[in-house]
């Protein structure tokens, strides 16, 4: 496994007894896997190249925390379970993508997302997610955000300032009714 670089896994289990000795991974996409908080620190401490890092339809984990992966480049989850808490340590991390299926079509769900240590971040993409803390001071926190896209917002006013911001898009965003940019 020392010369894999690019590891699919679809529909498994993985144990937190699993040993990882992937030592030049660069990409990890998982499809349809359970695993819990455990395995996935485990899976970011042994694979610390991981640039592109998948969750898709994974399950078994209420808390998602990932560090320990410096040259980590984009994030990207697909949720069909509740998730309580995202909380990525990633300083190269400039795409992060978080959509929600989990209360598909009732309200948005919660979930306290942590990403201020990223401050790299490039593009943000939120879908059925509850994220009004995260976009409060956003130019701030993300200096160099240049693409921010919500979809399925239910929410009636939203406020955004962020002189980087090169694309806005806000789809399927019903309930909006005050939109206030400041770009």
């Amino acid at each position: 496994a020392k010369t894999i670089s690019e590891l699919q896994l679809s529909h498994c289990k993985l144990e937190p007894c699993n040993e990882f000795k992937f030592c030049h991974l660069k990409t990890l996409n998982l499809n349809d896997v359970h695993l819990d908080e455990q395995v996935i620190l485990n899976l970011t401490l042994s694979c610390p190249l991981i640039e592109d890092f998948r969750l898709n339809n994974c399950q078994g984990f209420e808390h998602l925390m990932v560090s320990s992966l410096p040259r980590l480049n984009l994030f990207h989850v697909v949720a069909n379970t509740k998730v309580l808490r995202i909380e990525i340590d990633g300083p190269s991390l400039q795409t992060f993508h978080y959509w929600s299926r989990y209360s598909y079509g009732l309200d948005n769900e919660h979930c306290d997302i942590y990403l201020e240590a990223c401050k790299n971040l490039k593009r943000l993409f939120f879908h059925n997610i509850m994220a009004v803390e995260l976009l409060e001071n956003i130019g701030s926190k993300f200096p160099t955000l240049e693409v921010l896209e919500i979809s399925e917002w239910k929410m009636t006013d939203i406020e955004i300032s962020c002189q980087t911001l090169r694309v806005l898009t806000l789809e399927n965003c019903r309930d909006l009714e005050v939109v206030e940019v400041d770009t």
